[in-house]
């Protein structure tokens, strides 16, 4: 790990409640022991574009992992690439229905 990070990333309810079942479907395949999120900018296989992506890592296991540990006020998450660590402060994450993922400033979603 490189480091900890603190950042005001804040989640809307519905992101809340898909992460919450990704988690629980993390831990019932049993590969994780206690797996945590990781929130990437990624292009998916067959995707048009690029944009923001969430998986899992086992949190046992990130003190061996390059990376860093964001503390936000209502989760921890983890984060490899560096230049996109200044994204996270003063934001919202939100999944829409299809599974995009947002991250925008917190003036522009409600929760």
């Amino acid at each position: 790990m490189f480091g900890k990070r603190q950042a005001n990333l804040t989640l809307t309810e519905r992101a809340q409640a898909q992460i919450t079942r990704w988690l629980e479907g993390a831990q019932r395949t049993g590969r994780l022991k206690s797996p945590m999120v990781g929130i990437s900018w990624v292009r998916p296989s067959g995707a048009p574009r690029e944009g923001w992506g969430i998986g899992f890592y086992d949190r046992a296991r990130i003190d061996e992992l390059p990376g860093w540990l964001f503390i936000a006020p209502e989760f921890e998450f983890w984060v490899v690439q560096e230049w996109i660590l200044y994204k996270f402060d003063n934001k919202v994450l939100d999944i829409n229905e299809q599974e995009r993922i947002t991250i925008e400033p917190q003036d522009n979603q409600a929760k």
